[in-house]
């Protein structure tokens, strides 16, 4: 089984059957032209996998940049814009490592691809680096679900289609496994793309890492952001319980004044914060900021090390490492 790094899922077949065979079809361009008429521009599309819809925003006029991981997507971006005349800047990075020169007043996902950020931790850096790139007075959309289990007689059951050169492709899921206390599932998916009596086939795992509100809401004040709302895809309001909701984001200016007393600090210092920080909030029973306790990431340290216990807190050690620098 092919298993590159999850950000590189889409990548080889997969990015080449990706458009034909996707169950959704292409997302609505409207939501996302109202979200970034109201929020303003410039913006910013995570994911933008191939093009939908941010070539629609472009093709409206709307300063809209593009970010996705994929080479292969981001080829196929860039040839779906040429194809239409359109001129489009475009990023290659994961969502939790980017570092663009460009602030936005408007950044969202077109789609559910926050969900495949595939545990907590990477999530928490993904909401960091978008509050890294928001305008103080911007805003983000980031859209979730919790995934249905799939029913046992779905399981091996390809999809198919035709591809436009006349090819036979498939998809199909060829084992799942979920683990509702971690909050992820993991599917062993198949492509398959069969031309002339040969068959072409790739197996990879997707993974599906989901929150629940008031996880998401915690996990984006762990980064320095505010949920200003959670609505359903048509822009109405959700129940607490939804399986499928909009968070709508901005950046907390308070964390900026939390933050900045840390700076202050010499690096040792940082460090040893970070750490009481973490403990403190697993005393206390408040969910703690397990990524900024380990290595102080948010001030690009490298410090020591923090074995944090939330169980038994008193079992906890910090570890600094004297020839460390800041």
């Amino acid at each position: 089984m092919d298993q590159p790094a999850p950000a590189l899922f889409y990548t080889g077949l997969v990015a080449d059957l990706y458009a034909p065979l996707r169950s959704s079809g292409a997302p609505d361009p409207d939501p996302y032209i109202r979200f970034v008429r109201h929020s303003g521009e410039p913006a910013l599309e995570l994911g933008c996998g191939d093009g939908d819809p941010l070539l629609d925003l472009r093709q409206r006029g709307l300063d809209v940049e593009g970010l996705d991981a994929s080479p292969d997507m981001l080829a196929r971006c860039w040839a779906n814009a040429a194809a239409r005349g359109l001129v489009v800047t475009l990023h290659e990075s994961t969502i939790e490592a980017m570092e663009l020169p460009r602030h936005y007043r408007s950044i969202y996902l077109a789609g559910p691809t926050f969900n495949l950020l595939v545990d907590d931790d990477t999530a928490w850096r993904a909401l960091a680096r978008i509050r890294a790139h928001l305008e103080p007075d911007g805003s983000a959309l980031i859209p979730l679900f919790v995934p249905e289990p799939v029913p046992p007689q779905l399981v091996g059951v390809p999809r198919t289609d035709v591809a436009p050169d006349g090819a036979t492709i498939r998809f199909s899921a060829i084992g799942i496994d979920r683990d509702d206390e971690a909050r992820v599932q993991t599917t062993h998916t198949r492509y398959e793309r069969e031309r002339d009596g040969e068959v072409e086939r790739l197996e990879r795992d997707w993974v599906i890492h989901w929150h629940t509100q008031d996880g998401f809401r915690q996990l984006s004040s762990d980064a320095g952001l505010l949920v200003d709302d959670f609505v359903g895809p048509d822009g109405r309001p959700v129940a607490t319980d939804a399986t499928t909701f909009v968070a709508v984001v901005s950046r907390d200016p308070a964390f900026d004044r939390t933050a900045s007393v840390r700076d202050r600090l010499p690096p040792a210092g940082r460090a040893l914060a970070a750490g009481m920080l973490g403990l403190d909030e697993a005393i206390y029973g408040e969910k703690p900021k397990v990524e900024i306790v380990a290595e102080a990431d948010a001030d690009g340290l490298d410090l020591g090390d923090v074995d944090l216990d939330v169980d038994d807190p008193a079992a906890s050690r910090l570890t600094l490492d004297p020839d460390a620098k800041s």
